[in-house]
């Protein structure tokens, strides 16, 4: 359809706004897209109708100003197009002629809506591949990543560090008195304490670095562009933390 610019707008139910996760191109009018979210509240109009009634609508300056869309894309109209999955509404799909002005007219919108259809169907697969997709790489009881991921990355490091060198630490965590802990409060208390430990590796350490669940209570920690020092500094504090 040669539009200039794109938005899905992904509904979050929880937080009740429409937030945007996806744009083309990705640097829209300069737009910092990734920080937009509207709450549901701010909606009115015909982006109401397009969520209420799940109908495609195009949006003008002249007759809605206000519109929160029209005013943070400084668009002077867009076309938005709902996304769904089993007549379930999942996203809007946002539209625009924004440079070449040319106009948006009511037979683009039924062009559009069985793409929206099938964008939805995409959508809720690739979402679903996602979740199953986190789910075999975590740990079920302490979400950390698993032994499969840990194996997988250290492979992946060890790869990495013979194109790149680079520092690196590698420690082992293994928890004191776990048995005897297991035994005299039961295996739930235990499991609740391993929850509480993962908890504290995960408020310790770096977006960057790696932790994961070795087995039972044994757990391993990668930190990048870490000497000795540092290694010890962390380690540290986790056992105070604990």
């Amino acid at each position: 359809f040669d539009f200039d610019r794109c938005v899905l707008l992904n509904i979050d139910p929880k937080r009740r706004s429409l937030i945007a996760d996806y744009w083309w191109p990705e640097n829209s009018n300069g737009a910092a897209l990734d920080d937009f979210e509207l709450n549901m509240i701010n909606i009115s109009g015909k982006l109401l109708r397009c969520l209420r009634e799940k109908s495609a609508v195009i949006i003008s300056e002249k007759l809605e100003p206000e519109n929160p869309l029209i005013k943070y894309l400084h668009a002077t109209e867009f076309v938005a197009v709902p996304v769904l999955n089993h007549s379930q509404l999942i996203a809007i799909l946002y539209a625009d002629y924004a440079h070449s002005q040319k106009p948006l007219t009511l037979d683009l919108l039924s062009e559009l809506l069985p793409i929206a259809n099938e964008l939805g169907i995409a959508l809720f697969k690739a979402r679903q591949f996602s979740i199953q997709k986190q789910h075999a790489q975590l740990d079920p009881l302490t979400h950390l990543h698993n032994r499969r991921m840990i194996d997988q990355y250290l492979v992946n490091l060890f790869k990495e560090i013979t194109r790149t060198p680079q520092s690196f630490a590698l420690g082992f965590i293994d928890v004191d008195k776990f048995k005897q802990f297991n035994d005299q409060c039961g295996h739930q208390a235990g499991d609740d304490a391993l929850k509480i430990v993962a908890d504290i590796f995960r408020n310790l350490t770096r977006p960057g670095d790696f932790i994961g669940r070795f087995g039972g209570e044994e757990f391993v920690f990668v930190l990048r562009n870490t000497d000795q020092t540092g290694a010890y500094s962390y380690a540290e504090r986790i056992r105070t933390s604990i």
